[in-house]
Parts: structure tokens; sequence; C-alpha cells
């Protein structure tokens, strides 16, 4: 795709023939991706035009790198840039897929409606996990639905000779393939509640301290909860870090229980029948995610604030296919803070192993771990799920801001954001720039390092 970009008019080529290939549609889809393509193709004039500068006036290391060099690694980081965009375009084109991504886009229409984001919108495609991310060149947020939808689905010959249709095929009479795809466009309100938790505020530099506010507002919530008057002081402390780790999460769940309603609560038992096998599934705990056991409560407890009532009896459910007959016998592990008190309690091998220099050994005792009864658990954690649906409704009342984009701020906005790196990193404003910060793998649930539009960083987000 990408030439030399001496003359970044003519930077890149073929982005012209992409917005041709979608000119012809008139749909919300099509019009939001020929917008983004237009909005890349102005921030890749900037972005080579700053580069050409720099290299043909000299201004680079060239102890560490040549001309072509720098020329290579600018390409790249912006087919990194381009590379999502591409994605959406290329599933477009796909006719079964198409069909779906349509349908698709019509629900996060009516979800983004309902918050008043029409503008600017939301492009879906299909990603191995629900997903959310946004790029500095474009307010549209990407959403990310499982490939699943398609892939439990059957396809049938169409009615016009070689015509694909995609077709549902049914399961059975209690869980068709049909309702589960349903199901799954509930992926979308939470990946809103994450939209919305990310840009609640049009100012990005008072965004991290409301997000602070928030945490030690849970905070408080959490240390004048019932069980908080019985716990000893070590484990409160660890039932406090492990249920504020799961903040945004708990955020994202209650926006989606308001957007999506009982069938956003539902969902959640498809999930649970199909990726919880036995007690401990349930329990696991991801450090970011509230356990599978205490988030179907968490939705419930959502759903119930706003006027509604849970079409799914969780204890029936759990009691049927785990066989927990009674929640007093539950309990729920998490790991102690590491302050000096507590390491001075531990035996070496798990200080070593809390700290991650050895693995846990096999027989281990886990006595350094806090066994709290999960009923404790799941009344604070539901004294945060009330605290939170006021703040979203606080928030929801007031507005969430849309930017208005205008390349050239957001590309010297990206730039100042940079320059303010250059004595910590150590680094030159160009190398910085040449650091696209797409955060994957183990990094998928860094929330923390989403940054507001007029920033450098990419923001993902994963399930």
């Amino acid at each position: 795709m990408f030439g030399s970009f001496a003359s970044s008019s003519r930077y890149p080529s073929d982005l012209q023939v992409w917005i041709a290939r979608f000119s012809k549609s008139k749909t919300k889809a099509d019009q939001l991706l020929i917008k983004t393509i237009e909005a890349f193709g102005d921030f890749a004039g900037l972005y080579t035009a700053y580069f050409e500068e720099i290299i043909v006036n000299g201004k680079f290391d060239k102890a560490s790198t040549t001309e072509d060099r720098l020329r290579t690694r600018v390409l790249s980081v912006l087919n990194d840039y381009w590379a999502p965009v591409r994605r959406v375009a290329e599933q477009r084109m796909i006719p079964h897929y198409r069909e779906i991504l349509d349908e698709g886009t019509m629900e996060a229409e009516r979800y983004l409606q309902a918050l008043n984001l029409s503008d600017p919108g939301g492009l879906i495609y299909f990603d191995k996990a629900a997903v959310i991310r946004r790029f500095p060149y474009t307010n549209t947020p990407f959403i990310g639905v499982p490939y699943n939808i398609t892939t439990e689905g059957a396809f049938a010959e169409g009615q016009s000779g070689s015509e694909e249709k995609f077709a549902y095929a049914k399961q059975d009479e209690t869980l068709g393939f049909t309702e589960f795809a349903e199901k799954d466009w509930m992926a979308i309100p939470h990946e809103l509640g994450h939209y919305v938790y990310w840009n609640q505020l049009a100012n990005s530099d008072r965004l991290l301290e409301q997000h602070g506010e928030i945490r030690k507002g849970a905070a408080q919530v959490l240390s004048h909860s019932e069980p908080y008057q019985t716990l000893r002081s070590h484990e409160h402390k660890a039932l406090t870090t492990t249920l504020l780790d799961w903040l945004e999460e708990l955020y994202a769940d209650v926006l989606g229980t308001r957007l999506g309603g009982a069938q956003f609560v539902e969902s959640l038992q498809s999930i649970i029948e199909r990726w919880a096998g036995n007690i401990d599934d349930l329990m696991e705990n991801d450090g970011a995610h509230p356990v599978l056991y205490l988030r179907a409560f968490v939705r419930e407890k959502a759903l119930e604030l706003n006027g509604g009532e849970s079409p799914v009896d969780w204890p029936t459910l759990f009691q049927n296919r785990f066989g927990i007959q009674d929640e007093l016998e539950l309990e729920f592990e998490v790991v102690p803070v590491l302050d000096a008190a507590t390491a001075a309690s531990l035996d070496k091998e798990m200080l070593l192993a809390m700290l991650g220099v050895e693995p846990f050994p096999e027989n281990l005792s886990v006595t350094g771990f806090v066994e709290l009864p999960v009923t404790q658990v799941k009344t604070a954690l539901l004294a945060i799920v009330s605290y939170l649906n006021e703040q979203i409704s606080a928030v929801l009342a007031s507005g969430i801001p849309v930017d208005i984009i205008d390349m050239s701020v957001v590309f010297d906005e990206m730039r100042e954001q940079a320059e303010k790196e250059v004595e910590r990193s150590q680094k030159p404003t160009y190398e910085i720039l040449l650091q696209p910060q797409i955060l994957e793998g183990g990094q998928q649930h860094a929330h923390n390092c989403w940054a507001h539009l007029t920033t450098h960083w990419m923001s993902t987000h994963n399930h």
C-alpha cells in the first residue's frame, strides 16, 4: 500500500480505491468507513510530512539509523495504524460477513442513540474476542464482536443461483443459534461501557483525575459496607485491592445492563455454560474481571437498580449445573496486599512466588492467601455496583462529550504529548512518535493506558 512519501500529497496512493469501493453504498457502516478512511489519509499526510522534514533537514541521529531505515520505520508504523481500518473494509467485502455486520451496526446504533452518540457512531467488525478500540485519527470507536456469530451458523444456497445467504442452524429447541447470535450482540453494550468510562469528560487531562475520584469513592463505599465492619486489617486491604482492580469492568457491566436490559443479564448465562466447567472456573480471577459467579449477581443488581427483574434464577442455575447447594459453603481466595507487614509473615517460597520470582510450588501451603466467605465478598461488591450506577446516572444526565476532529490539531497534540515524554524516556520526539501504542496479549487488560482522542495512545480493550 505504502510507497515513497517524498510528496505527502501522493501518499498513500490507494485510499481513493477503497473509498470508491464503498461510496455507492448509503449504509451507516459504509459511510462511517469512508469517513474513517478519509481521516486516516489526512493523518497519514501530516505524519509523513513531519518525518520528511526531519529526514530532509538531517534532524535525526545518523549514528543509529539511516534515511532509508527511518522511512521504512515510518511506513511500518503507518501500516499498524491502517491495519484495523483495512480489516474492517476487507470483512465488509465478504457478502455473508457484510450482512451480519450490518445487523450488528444496527444493534450498536440503537445503543449509541440511547447515549446520544449517533455521531461519531461505531464500526462493528469480527475479532477473536469482544474488544473496543479507538485511534488518534478518528473519534469513531471500532467494536469487535466474536467470530462465533458466523461460525456457529450454517451456510445455505440462496434462491438466485450461486448467491450465498447466511442462515442460522438450530442447535435445539431451547437454545438455537439465532438466539445465541442475538445474545452475542450483548458484547456491544459492555464495550460501550468502556467507551463511556474513557470519554465521560471533554478534558482528557482531567479524565485520569476523574477515574481516581471514582476509585476513591468506591473505596469509601467499601469501607462503610457491612462486611468491612468485621474484616481484619489485612483482609480489608486484600479485598479492597481485588474489587477495585475490577472497577472498570464493573462500570462497563453496569452501563451495559442499563443499555441491554434483561437480555444483557441473560447473555451471561450462555457465557457461563460455555466457559465454566466447574466451580474453580466460576471463581477464576484474572485480575481485571469479576469472577463469573459474582458477575452474575453484578448484572442482576444493576438491572434491579434500574427497574428490571432478572430473567435468570442464578442460585438454581448454579445448583443444577455446578452442585452449589448453599452459597454459605463457598469461599473466595484473594492475594494479600504485599506490604511490609504481610511480607514479614510469609515464608520465603511464598514471598518469592508472590513477587513473580519463582512459580508457586505444587505443594505450597496457601496460608498467605486470604480466604473470605463469598457472601461477604458479594455484599461488598454489590455496594460498589450501587455506587457506580449513581455515577453513571450523573454522567448520562450531563451528556457524553463528542469531539470534533481537526486533524492538524490532533497531530499537534500528539507531538506535544511526545515532547512531554522526552525527558522521562530519554528519546527524541520522533522516536516516541514511532511507537504506536497497540496493546494486545499480556497488556490486553491494561485499560489505564487508554487515553483520549487527543493523545498518541491507540486504545484497546479486549475480553
